[in-house]
């Protein structure tokens, strides 16, 4: 392993380490240390270990999910794929590669790559499915491919899309808990340290709750804007990748609607049907990650499309 691919691991390790250190100052410094009252030790103690857990549960499975690869049928060696295209130019496909787009049940096309020529990748030397792209990072193709994350050392995409987004919606779940309920102990903090001044920064348990709060503060201001985008990403059945690099049926112009279904169904192919599954980090998406429903009305058909080659103006 190189010196790069461990350091790859820093950002994972760090994480748990905070998340080990804010267990430590919440649960034995804030908790069994500074709160006087056993209901209300209990109380806490009860909300912050559910969500903390489903966080670390589901950033263990963002984190330690394989991305998935195209099937063996997409392997085409890239003296075949240069034969296929030899003859290609933008605005006619041959009809072999028609053909051979049809029988994998390639429906879309890059805005890069004209109007209907597949996308092959040199590297996995493999065509690529609708949604999917290479990661130089994981060094592969990945279904669905979202974008390529350092916090969990992973690309994000078909295989951990919903484990990535329980993992930002608990951790902010989590943050907004334990600053609500350390907060009148913050204040309590800053009135001894007007009062009694550098005598009061000798209260060890005190300053570190006091530093949680401002560390996770921070770190809920900075996740803000990352939820709100994979809400409306989510909300609208786009990736991150789409959302610069849209897609579209072949023979149409590529938009970002292509995979629109309207918000609840968009939600269901994340999520999936199943209401108990919903919010656990266990595999509930839809499909199997090569094909996609698609809602247009100006679907151009693969027969209309052979006929077009076969009879050409």
């Amino acid at each position: 392993m190189t010196l790069a691919r461990i350091l790859s691991w820093a950002p994972v390790v760090g994480i748990i380490i905070l998340a080990c250190w804010v267990y430590y100052v919440y649960v034995i410094v804030l908790c069994l240390l500074t709160i006087e009252y056993l209901s209300e030790k209990l109380a806490y103690l009860f909300f912050f270990h559910p969500i903390f857990f489903m966080a670390l549960w589901s950033f263990y499975r963002s984190v330690t999910t394989k991305p998935l690869q195209p099937p063996l049928q997409y392997a085409l060696d890239e003296a075949e794929w240069t034969r296929l295209t030899h003859n290609y130019n933008w605005k006619h496909e041959t009809k072999e590669v028609i053909e051979l787009r049809i029988k994998l049940g390639l429906k879309t096309t890059p805005v890069d790559s004209g109007y209907g020529l597949p996308s092959y990748c040199h590297t996995c030397k493999n065509l690529k499915p609708d949604r999917c792209h290479h990661c130089s990072r994981c060094r592969t193709c990945v279904l669905k491919m979202d974008h390529h994350c350092p916090w969990i050392n992973n690309c994000v995409g078909y295989h951990n899309y919903k484990y990535f987004l329980l993992f930002l919606a608990y951790v902010m779940t989590h943050i907004l808990f334990v600053c609500l309920t350390s907060f009148r102990f913050i204040v309590d903090t800053c009135i001894m340290l007007h009062e009694k001044g550098l005598e009061a920064a000798r209260d060890i348990n005190r300053l570190q709750v006091f530093a949680m709060f401002f560390f996770y503060a921070a770190v809920g201001l900075t996740l803000s804007p990352l939820i709100k985008l994979h809400r409306d990403l989510l909300y609208t059945n786009v990736t991150t990748l789409e959302s610069s690099r849209p897609v579209g049926l072949v023979g149409t112009v590529p938009n970002y609607e292509t995979f629109d279904l309207g918000w609840k169904e968009n939600l269901n192919q994340v999520f999936g049907d199943r209401k108990w599954l919903k919010l656990l980090p266990i595999f509930s998406s839809k499909g199997d990650g090569l094909s996609f429903p698609i809602f247009m009305c100006t679907e151009v058909t693969d027969k209309e499309s052979v006929n077009k080659q076969s009879n050409p103006v």
